[in-house]
């Protein structure tokens, strides 16, 4: 048959008070373990919200950039036109002056052939008034016997002296 336990009342049990401890030891982890994941899921959540401002941030940015990118470009296209428009004047001013130098060369030479021409203007006006000093005696006779001529009435003389000085 069967033995029957005896209570033990009369002493203390020491595996009862170590399984009590053994617990409140077990409920400390557990509560430490719970502040530490809420602790762990706040700091998560804060940084999945801070890397959510970060990104938004950068995206911001990134527009930014864009728009900064664009306006960029347009100005290059703005500064290559110009460009153009600056070397395709600078060829034509290239070429307006080659034309005023050329022109001015050939004014130039104008000018010495001008001055040849007056000098010989006046070498001939020189030349012709003393000719003309030399003829003055000359006119001066003809003019007198012109005179004597009409008196006398030779027209057919006159006509012929007329004739005569035309030629001279």
């Amino acid at each position: 048959m069967r033995k029957k336990r005896k209570p033990e009342e009369h002493g203390f049990n020491v595996w009862r008070s170590y399984s009590d401890m053994m617990a409140g030891v077990l409920l400390l982890f557990v509560l430490i373990m719970c502040v530490t994941l809420f602790q762990a899921q706040k700091s998560y959540q804060d940084s999945l919200k801070e890397r959510d401002e970060k990104i938004a941030l950068q995206e911001k940015y990134t527009e930014e950039l864009l728009e900064k990118q664009n306006a960029l470009d347009e100005q290059a296209g703005t500064l290559k036109s110009q460009d153009e428009q600056i070397k395709s004047k600078d060829k034509q001013i290239k070429s307006q002056d080659e034309e005023l130098s050329s022109l001015a060369e050939k004014l130039a030479r104008q000018q010495e052939t001008l001055e040849a021409q007056q000098k010989k203007l006046a070498s001939q006006k020189k030349k012709l008034s003393s000719q003309q000093a030399q003829l003055f005696p000359y006119i001066f006779l003809i003019n007198k016997q012109r005179k004597r001529l009409k008196s006398r009435s030779i027209q057919p003389l006159i006509r012929n002296f007329n004739l005569l000085q035309k030629l001279i």
